[in-house]
């Protein structure tokens, strides 16, 4: 085995990753099937969180309950996407590898969320109005959008799981996405590259770079574009 592969298998198992072999014949396919497994996460994860936006917005639910609502849909939701971006890379990991490596991003999704139930229990005019007879009213669309992007940046759970299947060596491009209006970061990251897993400054979708979850970026290996 040489020293790069055997690097590669320790460091996947040390995340209780599994590498699958694939054909190189059979590696579109492969990709563009978990591909679809990633979009059907992400439509029903933003099902789920609509679905607690417009409890809320009903006053049904308190800001503090629409928070554990959205944790209990997030958690497993990024799992789900890294396990999926693993696999599209032939690297199968466990769903408690999945959620032990999701760990941190979780971390910070519930401190962004904090501060967003507490703009909603404090009555932030971003979110609340008052009626023409003077009735407090949640705003439901403008709740529903921020929502949707913590549903949103299980893309970028997605991105760091197929890095897994990436050898420390192997340089990756950044290529800036098709939309014209960039933010200042993904330019400058794709005319620095290429780079390896370990000097990546982001990967597209984890909120690192000034379009946070919204980056329409992709990461390319080989002449491939391998990104979600």
């Amino acid at each position: 085995m040489k020293v790069n592969e055997r690097f590669r298998t320790q460091t996947l198992e040390r995340r209780r990753g599994h590498i699958i072999e694939i054909s190189p014949h059979n590696r579109g396919a492969h990709r563009r099937y978990w591909a679809a497994i990633f979009a059907t996460l992400l439509s029903t994860t933003e099902l789920e969180v609509r679905a607690h936006s417009i409890a809320l917005a009903s006053q049904v639910i308190s800001p503090s309950q629409f928070g554990a609502n959205m944790l209990a849909t997030l958690q497993p939701a990024h799992a789900r996407a890294y396990q999926a971006g693993a696999a599209s890379m032939g690297v199968q990991v466990g769903t408690q590898a999945a959620i032990n490596e999701t760990a941190e991003t979780m971390s910070a999704q519930a401190d962004f969320l904090r501060f967003f139930m507490e703009e909603l229990q404090n009555r932030d005019p971003r979110y609340w109005t008052l009626t023409d007879d003077g009735k407090e009213e949640a705003r439901e669309k403008p709740i529903t959008n921020r929502a949707l992007m913590y549903a949103e940046r299980t893309r970028g759970s997605a991105n760091v799981g197929l890095l897994l299947g990436i050898a420390p060596y192997v340089p990756i491009d950044w290529v800036p996405g098709d939309n014209e209006d960039h933010c200042m970061d993904c330019p400058a990251w794709a005319a620095a590259g290429p780079y390896t897993v370990d000097t990546l400054p982001a990967v597209p979708g984890d909120g690192r770079s000034e379009c946070k979850v919204f980056c329409h970026c992709r990461l390319r290996v080989d002449g491939q574009f391998i990104s979600f």
